[in-house]
């Protein structure tokens, strides 16, 4: 099982809007404010692997219910509930 760092994982949903059973990519948005990638992109290349460009996740939970925006301050988890 790969690991992600919380912060490059973050980076890389920030901003996206997704609920539960979405499935999302983790290529970062490369435009709006606060969306500098090549950080994060750098950082997923090491961790994942050169399959991080297509690696897509599911988002098994959200909260509160409903859509939500991954902001700066969002807790993320990884895996079975690996909070990043």
């Amino acid at each position: 099982t790969q690991s992600i760092a919380a912060a490059t994982l973050r980076q890389a949903l920030l901003g996206k809007v997704m609920t539960v059973g979405d499935t999302v990519s983790l290529l970062p948005r490369d435009l709006g404010p606060g969306t500098s990638t090549s950080a994060a992109s750098a950082a997923l290349a090491s961790s994942v692997g050169i399959t991080w460009t297509s690696e897509l996740l599911t988002v098994t939970a959200v909260d509160p219910a409903g859509p939500v925006s991954v902001q700066p301050n969002s807790l993320v988890c990884w895996g079975q509930g690996i909070e990043a």
